[in-house]
């Protein structure tokens, strides 16, 4: 009888914390999304902002990529490093790419998709 009393009580713990581990994955899962801008200069990025490590991760066109930390400020939401800034406004980012650089405004752009298993820009356009 004790026997069944501690396998019981082992399994009820291995669930409750399964179901644990289980809430915090969908709660990293829900504080990450992923936006495709195209600015105005031309070129376009794709971003993943990570809410749970208060950055965004930026991976450019050509294959290069960075991470920004989260600055706060109280007029809005701000991301950077000593020479890049990515702004957050209402519908739009404004990027800075180097200190002396200007603001380039950028747009989401729902045609453009990133392939995560090979980490290039695809479009649902271009050819296989």
């Amino acid at each position: 009888m004790r026997i069944k009393k501690n396998t019981v009580l082992i399994t009820c713990l291995c669930l409750l914390l399964g179901g644990c581990a289980l809430a915090d994955e969908s709660k990293v899962m829900a504080s990450h999304h992923r936006v495709y801008y195209r600015c105005d200069d031309g070129l376009g990025m794709d971003t993943l902002f990570r809410d749970l490590n208060h950055d965004v991760q930026l991976t450019f066109r050509h294959g290069s990529s960075m991470t920004l930390q989260q600055v706060k400020t109280s007029e809005d939401v701000r991301y950077g490093d000593m020479s890049h800034s990515l702004i957050i406004k209402d519908k739009y980012i404004i990027w800075k790419n180097g200190r002396n650089a200007p603001a380039i405004n950028c747009y989401p752009d729902n045609t453009m998709l990133i392939d995560q298993s090979v980490d290039r820009l695809s479009s649902h356009l271009s050819k296989p």
